[in-house]
């Protein structure tokens, strides 16, 4: 050893490449004085897994024992950082590894981790609790720092990591679930714990014992065996109920108390500390709570401060229970009849007036008659009604990439969860003192959820009540007054009489008489909880009742703004060799995860622009600029780029890959190399082997595309070859007039770039095939591998213009399925270079609600609208909503709630501004699936929603068209009626000559 870090770490890399754990061990244990220093510092430089191994390291994916060698790999690496390695970033580099090894291979890991020094183990072990792993790792980081904790005598960890694991495997061997392929129930490894008693303590204090609510029924056997204290556990169980920690595991902690027989004497602090406790626990524990300080009653004070505590609660159990002990038999005995009665007051001071009865018996009980109830007085006004809501010196989102509409609704919708009501508050009324959130909007979502059937009129209360104390109660009062008259409307929500409570509280407030919804002076005549508190509220607001309707929030939903379609745009071009390589590996020909339209015609130009310098410069030139500047691909366009500026494509590799990449046991090679996290294998790497092995991104239509085009312009360009089919609109469009001036100036084109500038084409007339220029022909070397063979590109573009382009049309698919038949003059697996991997037109459905624009292999829309993983949309892109569109959004828009979210009512809208709706497909694509026997309208809910989305304007004229098709049928469809019903609510919204006369004589 020469102590050169070099040296040492070219050893240590040529045993971590070859896996051999023992000889690394090994050779670790050699290692002293300066070599020892040089390879720790060898490891420290090389923290970064993702780049290790490199590729050349991994062999021949085919290998049968390849997968199992990177295992080997990784399971060395992982021993150099145990070994050498510093104890925080091992416990990063475990954290991140975690995920890829099996228990049995992290039991394997032990010894390096085990041998280090005490002080070395306890930094490790504090890091390890510390870092959050991925679901599938945080058990290996567990099992590794339990066996590094046991081997030194360290402290139980307290991180909720391991506390995490702990408690699932405990639950696992205790109460095994169904499908466990041992179900025998078994304590043996919780008594064998090396780690008790301390770990059941700490396990209480982490939040994380509600994992499993039932994991105070094994602590009795730990009692009984002397492996925990009884007393201790009780004191941390109840001192945990006070510390915040989730519903689960304050219902794990109460049950703790019930399974080790919690006694009164046994509470620190007595009452005192309970009532303490029941101010704040959940519902799920206030139960348990309650009995024992039922029992520790036993003065006056007590049960008044007792009833106190629970009147503000939400549980009515909890008051029911109290009362039921506030009886003379019972606490009777304790305490005073006074005391009872005072108790029984506070109590029944929150209670609405149906449970009334039950505090007026428990009055007669202690021989109390009751008094009858006196008459509502009007409450003072709080000047509530003059104020303005306030603005936030900062403007910013609630959270981030949600509309603040749609935090909105979920503070008005049933069972659904909430951001923080606080910093929801904060934002909503900032929108309101901005005008970015109206009357009419909150409006809107009422009627939104009323359709979906979810209006939640005691989440409603809550929010509205703390909008007026926010200072906007002029803009939200008739907002509240019509989510109580749509709350109120058919059978009368659950909860109604909550936020009528609200509205009668705050009655004082608005100018009098206030007119209210008629349907709330209708109920006010019941006997109901929601009729008492709607008859209140119209005596408090001087509400006339001659029937009359108060004027109605305008909801402006005939939106007349309108929109430049994306056509109108197009990216200027650049001719710089010095930064075209950069823009290719950095920003526009990198490979996004959302890859959107923009980034895609970007590429695209980049593409261009390095063709039209070869002329300029010379390949030689261009190629060893780039060579400089993509060092380091990453996807389709960028890996082609590298590829052909390293001299290693040619025609003979073009054609090797096209022709001769395989698959093993049914999976792609590109499988197995991306999930060993072998994520740096690249092209140039998979061309190495013989079959060649491509990347994980291979097996993507679109981007296996985008390769082979990249490629092939590529090869076009160095011999003299002209780029058709690069969009000059940023939608990614190609104009018939810009195809048309390159081929005129074109010696060669290449076949796929021929066939993609013409699924680019936007739609033109038939006629203009007499302007096509004469006779241009592809490559021969780039058509066949033969390059014996070209295809007359001039003929092909006049063949397409004049055939009217691609169609598509409804039909079966190959298996008979309902679906769509795209009928082109030119099919892409007419292509030698495609014929082993054709790419279909349309509509290869990826799944129900994806398909493919149609002639576009490279945009997949979801809903009908949206680009897959993208925020883009079809408003985007450009072109119509054609029949695969339409089924798709018609589908959507008639599922059930509340798949209504799935459906993207701001592309519907923005579709609508450009003026993109043609009600006559929309009719065509109802009137095939009709035929088909499907569902095109369903409830007629999902059209409501669109109409209330701002969508009325673009929507309107379809829904009447779809309903003229429906009643044009010989059986016209029973869904008719429920899209018919919509319309008609939605049709004083509309202009009166919208409106059509079978609509206007209903």
């Amino acid at each position: 050893m020469t102590g050169e870090t070099h040296d040492v770490g070219a050893r240590l890399r040529e045993l971590v490449v070859a896996g051999d754990l023992a000889a690394l061990h090994g050779h670790l244990d050699s290692l002293t004085g300066a070599d020892l220093t040089a390879a720790r510092r060898w490891v420290a430089a090389t923290h970064d897994l993702d780049g290790y191994p490199w590729p050349d390291d991994l062999g021949d994916p085919r290998d049968p024992d390849h997968y199992a060698r990177a295992q080997r790999m990784r399971l060395a690496r992982l021993t150099t950082w145990g070994r050498l390695g510093a104890p925080v970033a091992a416990a990063k580099v475990l954290a991140a590894e975690g995920t890829f090894l099996t228990d049995e291979q992290v039991r394997e890991l032990v010894p390096a981790f085990t041998t280090r020094d005490r002080a070395w183990a306890q930094a490790f072990a504090s890091a390890a609790d510390a870092v959050k792993p991925s679901a599938r790792g945080a058990g290996k980081v567990a099992l590794l720092l339990r066996a590094v904790v046991v081997a030194h005598r360290l402290p139980v960890p307290t991180g909720r990591t391991f506390h995490s694991v702990w408690i699932r495997e405990l639950a696992s061997h205790a109460n095994p679930s169904r499908w466990a392929k041992d179900r025998s129930p078994t304590l043996e490894p919780l008594l064998a714990d090396p780690l008790l008693p301390d770990v059941v303590y700490l396990q209480l204090a982490s939040g994380e014992v509600g994992t499993w609510t039932g994991f105070g029924a094994v602590l009795p056997t730990l009692v009984e065996k002397g492996l925990i204290d009884r007393g201790r556990t009780l004191a941390v169980a109840l001192e945990q109920l006070t510390a915040g920690q989730k519903p689960s595991s304050q219902k794990a902690l109460a049950g703790v108390l019930t399974a080790l027989e919690l006694r009164a004497e046994e509470v620190p602090g007595g009452l005192d500390y309970l009532t303490s406790v029941l101010s704040s626990c959940h519902g799920s524990a206030a139960g348990v709570v309650l009995a024992v300080a039922i029992d520790l009653v036993d003065q006056d004070a007590g049960a008044v401060e007792l009833a106190r505590v629970l009147a503000p609660r939400s549980e009515k159990g909890l008051r029911r229970s109290l009362l039921a002990a506030l009886t003379p038999t019972r606490l009777g005995q304790r305490v005073s009849s006074q005391a009872l009665l005072e108790a029984i007051d506070v109590l029944a001071a929150g209670e609405d007036v149906s449970d009334r009865p039950r505090y007026d018996k428990a009055r007669a009980a202690l021989g109390v008659v009751p008094t009858p109830e006196p008459v509502d007085a009007a409450p003072e006004p709080l000047g509530l009604w003059d104020l303005t809501p306030p603005r936030l010196e900062e403007h910013r989102p609630v959270h981030p990439g949600v509309p603040l509409r749609d935090i909105v609704k979920q503070h008005m919708r049933a069972k659904d969860k909430s951001w923080e009501q606080s910093q929801a508050t904060e934002r909503v009324l900032d929108a309101l003192a901005r005008g970015d959130l109206t009357t009419a909007g909150l409006v809107g979502i009422a009627h939104e959820l009323t359709a979906e059937g979810r209006l939640s009129p005691v989440r409603s209360a809550v929010l509205f009540e703390s909008l007026f104390l926010g200072g906007a109660m002029r803009l939200v009062w008739p907002a509240a007054l019509a989510t109580a008259g749509l709350a109120a409307t058919g059978r009368p929500r659950p909860g109604l009489e909550r936020l009528l409570g609200l509205l009668s509280s705050y009655a004082a407030e608005p100018p009098r008489p206030v007119r209210l919804p008629s349907r709330l002076v209708e109920i006010a005549s019941g006997n109901t909880k929601a009729s008492r508190e709607a008859a209140r509220l119209v005596r408090l607001v001087d509400a006339p009742i001659d029937g009359v309707e108060p004027d109605e929030v305008d909801l402006a939903l005939w939106d007349e703004t309108t929109e430049r379609p994306p056509q109108g745009l197009a990216f200027p071009p650049k001719r710089d060799l010095d930064s075209v390589g950069r823009r290719v590996s950095a920003g526009w020909g990198h490979h996004s995860h959302q890859p959107d339209t923009r980034h895609r015609v970007l590429r695209c130009l980049a593409l261009e622009e390095i063709v039209d310098l070869l002329p300029v410069h010379g390949v030689d030139v261009v190629r060893a600029r780039l060579v400089e500047d993509v060092a380091c691909p990453s996807w389709p366009v960028a890996e082609a780029v590298a590829l052909w500026a390293s001299g290693r494509l040619d025609l003979t590799t073009y054609w090797r890959m096209v022709e001769d990449v395989e698959t093993v046991s049914g999976k792609s090679h590109e499988w197995r190399v991306h999930h060993d996290a072998y994520h740096r294998w690249s092209v140039r790497d998979g061309l190495r082997v013989d079959p060649p092995v491509m990347p994980a991104w291979w097996s993507d239509d679109d981007q296996f595309l985008e390769f082979l085009h990249a490629c092939e312009v590529l090869l076009c360009g160095e011999r003299g070859g002209q780029v058709l089919s690069t969009p000059d609109r940023v939608d990614g469009t190609l104009g018939l007039d810009a195809l048309l001036d390159r081929l005129s100036r074109a010696r060669t084109v290449g076949p796929v770039d021929l066939r993609l500038a013409l699924a680019r084409l936007r739609p033109t007339s038939p006629a203009n095939a007499a302007r096509v220029p004469p006779s241009v022909h592809t490559d021969p070397a780039l058509t066949a591998a033969s390059g014996d063979h070209e295809m007359d590109a001039a003929e092909m573009v006049r063949a397409w213009v004049g055939a009217g382009g691609l169609r598509c049309r409804p039909g079966p698919d190959a298996y008979g399925l309902r679906t769509f038949r795209a009928e082109s003059p030119w099919s892409w697996d007419s292509l030698p270079a495609l014929s082993r991997r054709p790419v279909p037109d349309l509509p290869h459905y990826r799944h129900n609600d994806i398909w493919r624009l149609p002639g576009r292999p490279d945009v997949w829309l979801r809903n009908g609208l949206r680009v897959t993983s993208s925020s883009e949309t079809l408003a985007d892109v450009g072109g119509t909503l054609d029949v695969p569109g339409w089924r798709t959004v018609l589908a959507a828009l008639a599922t059930m709630p509340p798949d209504y979210t799935a459906v993207d009512f701001a592309s519907l809208v923005r579709l609508m501004r450009q003026g993109r709706l043609d009600p006559a497909v929309a009719a065509a694509t109802a009137t095939a699936e009709w035929d088909a026997g499907a569902t095109v309208i369903g409830d007629g809910v999902g059209w409501e929603h669109a109409f209330l989305r701002g969508a009325l304007r673009g929507l309107w004229p379809v829904a009447v068209a779809v309903v003229e098709a429906g009643l044009r049928r010989p059986e016209p469809p029973e869904e008719i009626d429920a899209l018919q019903a919509v319309l008609r609510r939605y049709a004083h919204h509309v202009p009166a000559d919208a409106v059509p006369s079978w609509l206007a004589d209903a």
